[in-house]
């Protein structure tokens, strides 16, 4: 029979897709000197001062993580009627992006 520890070690199985604290703050470092600090969508030049999963919910996965600026954030994020493309756009991006950074920091 198994201690009340050894069930609760035994059925705990790791999640590929999430990091652990300590993990995520080295891919933010790795991010920030892969991009120079700069914004990782195309066509913008600002600082980055965020960092954005493009996937949500149950789909999130911390490993296509991608650097973004302010405004990018927030027109992906809460969109204008007028700004749905341009969001479109930046997710859309932003998930091309990701898997590139993930591709370039595991090799």
């Amino acid at each position: 029979m198994y201690s009340k520890a050894q069930q609760t070690k035994k059925n705990k199985r790791v999640n590929p897709k999430r990091m652990t604290g300590t993990e995520k703050k080295l891919y933010i470092d790795f991010l920030r000197e892969k991009s120079g600090g700069l914004c990782q969508i195309p066509n913008c030049n600002n600082r980055a001062d965020d960092w954005e999963h493009p996937d949500r919910g149950i789909n999130r996965d911390d490993r296509y993580t991608i650097l973004i600026c302010r405004s990018c954030h927030m027109k992906a994020d809460q969109p204008s009627p007028k700004q749905i493309d341009e969001s479109s756009r930046i997710k859309l991006a932003g998930k091309k992006i990701g898997r590139e950074n993930w591709k370039d920091y595991i090799s």
